[in-house]
């Protein structure tokens, strides 16, 4: 067995486990900003510059770790992109797909009692693991294609001239506006549709690379019900997820 190869797969789904733990608390972060943004807070008048400070700063927090998770920088990133640049080579995919089959294969077992029966049901799981491993490539090329959607978005391409003129620096004008004039501003609101798609990538990189099965949706209501725990504690008014 090729140990480089090995040694591919399992950069990549370390790296992948990293952007687990990234987009958990960008998905926190994103849920607190929607009530503070979306909830009218009766906050003492000798403290509210104090609020919006700390709720402005949350919010451009919150942009600065969804750039970074989809950053690709020098390689060396814990983000989407990275993990897909590992994924995305063909042995790296091979081998992934070698695993998915092996785990669902067994051997005759010879000493089985029906014999016939006991091939038959091998030939079953066996077929079904080939087939499941079919399915988990087609999912990551799937992936991959909406991650390379992503990086060309116009969203995307609009928080990265944010993050680079505001939030990483105070610039008169990014280099983007110096070569080409500037492109889409950012507005808020924006980082819902990143951060949707960045979910559903995550999810299928897990299964197709991390080998395993995690409910990010269920990780969302659960922030979103944490945000509104927190929120309350501030506010006399019901506060609501949004």
């Amino acid at each position: 067995m090729d140990s480089n190869l090995e040694e591919k797969v399992i950069l990549a789904q370390t790296r992948l486990e990293r952007v687990l733990d990234h987009l958990l608390l960008l998905i926190d972060l994103h849920e607190i900003n929607q009530i503070s943004y979306g909830t009218n807070f009766e906050v003492p008048t000798q403290i509210a510059r104090s609020f919006r400070i700390v709720s402005s700063s949350l919010y451009k927090y919150e942009l600065i770790r969804l750039y970074a998770l989809w950053d690709i920088g020098d390689g060396e990133e814990e983000s989407l992109s990275v993990v897909a640049k590992h994924a995305a080579d063909k042995n790296v995919r091979r081998r992934l797909k070698e695993i998915e089959a092996q785990f669902w294969n067994r051997s005759v077992d010879l000493d089985a009692e029906d014999l016939e029966t006991e091939k038959l049901i091998c030939d079953s799981e066996n077929h079904f693991g080939a087939e499941r491993a079919i399915e988990m490539d087609e999912l990551l090329e799937g992936a991959l294609l909406r991650i390379e959607e992503i990086k060309k978005s116009p969203a995307l391409q609009a928080l990265k001239e944010n993050r680079d003129k505001f939030l990483a620096h105070a610039l008169n004008k990014s280099r983007a506006e110096i070569k080409n004039g500037g492109i889409r501003p950012w507005s808020r609101g924006m980082e819902r549709e990143l951060i949707d798609a960045s979910v559903s990538i995550a999810s299928d990189l897990l299964a197709s690379v991390g080998k395993k099965s995690f409910d990010l949706d269920a990780q969302r209501e659960k922030a979103a019900a944490r945000a509104v725990s927190f929120w309350s504690s501030f506010s006399r008014k019901q506060i609501s997820p949004f």
